[in-house]
């Protein structure tokens, strides 16, 4: 209890101190951002697929139903960063961001034989940009045009799993979405006369949101032996319910100049102050298959979400339709080793190609990725109920064809999952 509880307090101070995700991405220019799917290690591993994944060990926010699946006697506790390295290529310009930010923590225990819960805190969305074009004033001056954003969305969840009948489970999770979107819009001028300005933009987003899913279980493969080491498949589905977010906006334009690398304000052209709107959530659904036994894994998932009516504030940006696949596994080579420690080491692999929300000059961005990682049993430790876990995901984004942005990645996920059992009964001699 003591390790889980300073675990716990570890993340949470450094939380604290990146409290928002930090990314430098051109493309969360749009929308809500960069939209985070895989923020468990586990499963980002395997190239996001987890619709029909469900364990006794691992917290599956992707479909709440998993949480009946919990460990009777566990109380189970994840969490970790995400760091990434790209490069970002565009008319034979190229520029090298690194990153690194909180990725996720959630809490899992079952609390009857048909009930499990689970609740965390986890990013939504992500902005982080900065890009600017050269323009021609005249024969004798020019200025430059930028753009920049930071900030994005969280989320803290609670979620609640119920089986209702033998193999047939339901759950659902219903999140509290708020953080701050600043995008800042600024000319500057080569030549002393003219003033520079800056418009900046403040979102402020905070409301509920609600996402359900089921899964079917049953087994394709009986295994006589004394292990009964079953070959199950899962059969998986979600929906996330579309929805108008609350939100308040606040507008600044000012004058400006610059000394040393600083802005200093000459005066304000215009304050607009907590203008009441509303952003829109849209539709997502998708569904997967697993096959699993004590030994290996193997799934694929399908997603969508309808990007296209999308609206902030009245009006719209663009964005079409999403669409994802993905198809990752795992394989233990020996769960009873004893001597031999790599033989317990899971290890994973998976695949995704996804069509972006984004058009641009009538190009749909697509991405793709393959990803591998580990998951390190800590049994001198916690005497084998807790792991750490160690994700790589190599991939690219967009395209250098009519001036685009080409972003090649690598990203790392740490996590760290502990399993305490607290409703065991002790027995004393």
């Amino acid at each position: 209890m003591k390790k889980l509880v300073s675990a716990a307090t570890l993340l949470l101070t450094l939380i604290s101190v990146s409290a928002q995700t930090l990314i430098e991405s051109p493309y969360s220019r749009y929308g809500l951002g960069e939209i985070n799917t895989n923020t468990n290690a586990h499963y980002f591993s395997m190239g996001g697929t987890s619709i029909g994944f469900r364990s006794p060990f691992q917290i599956n926010t992707a479909n709440p139903a998993s949480y009946s699946a919990f460990d009777s006697l566990a109380f189970l506790f994840t969490g970790g960063f995400i760091g990434q390295y790209s490069m970002q290529e565009s008319d034979g310009a190229k520029a090298y961001p690194v990153s690194i930010s909180f990725n996720s923590f959630a809490f899992g225990f079952r609390l009857a034989p048909f009930w499990g819960t689970a609740f965390g805190l986890q990013p939504y969305s992500s902005v982080g940009y900065e890009m600017s074009s050269s323009h021609e004033l005249d024969s004798v001056s020019s200025y430059n045009a930028v753009y920049s954003g930071s900030g994005g969305l969280n989320k803290v969840w609670w979620g609640n799993s119920f089986k209702l009948l033998p193999g047939l489970s339901i759950g659902a999770n219903t999140s509290y979405l708020f953080g701050t979107i600043e995008r800042e819009r600024k000319i500057v001028f080569d030549s002393a006369g003219f003033y520079n300005t800056k418009n900046t933009v403040s979102r402020f987003i905070n409301d509920f949101s609600f996402d359900a899913g089921l899964q079917y279980q049953f087994i394709i493969k009986r295994d006589t032996g004394a292990l009964n080491n079953h070959t199950w498949l899962t059969l998986g589905a979600v929906a996330g319910l579309p929805g108008s977010l609350h939100a308040s906006e606040d507008n600044l334009t000012q004058r400006y100049w610059v000394y040393g690398g600083a802005d200093y304000v000459i005066d304000t052209i215009s304050v607009i102050n907590n203008v009441e709107g509303e952003v829109s959530l849209p539709l997502y659904y998708g569904a997967g298959i697993a096959i699993n036994n004590r030994k290996w894994t193997l799934g694929a998932d399908f997603r969508m979400q309808d990007w296209s009516s999308y609206e902030a504030f009245g009006e719209s940006d663009s964005l079409q339709n999403s669409m994802s696949l993905s198809i990752g596994g795992s394989l233990i080579p020996d769960n009873s080793s004893i001597a031999k420690y790599y033989k317990k080491i899971t290890y994973m692999a998976g695949f995704h190609y996804d069509k972006t929300y984004l058009q641009l000059r009538g190009t749909q961005l697509t991405k793709i990725g393959i990803s591998f990682g580990m998951v390190l049993p800590l049994k001198p430790v916690y005497q084998n109920r807790s792991s750490i876990k160690l994700g790589f995901e190599v991939g690219q984004m967009g395209t250098t064809d009519q001036s685009l942005i080409k972003e090649q990645y690598f990203r790392f996920v740490f996590g760290i999952n502990i399993k305490e059992h607290w409703f065991e009964k002790r027995r004393y001699n």
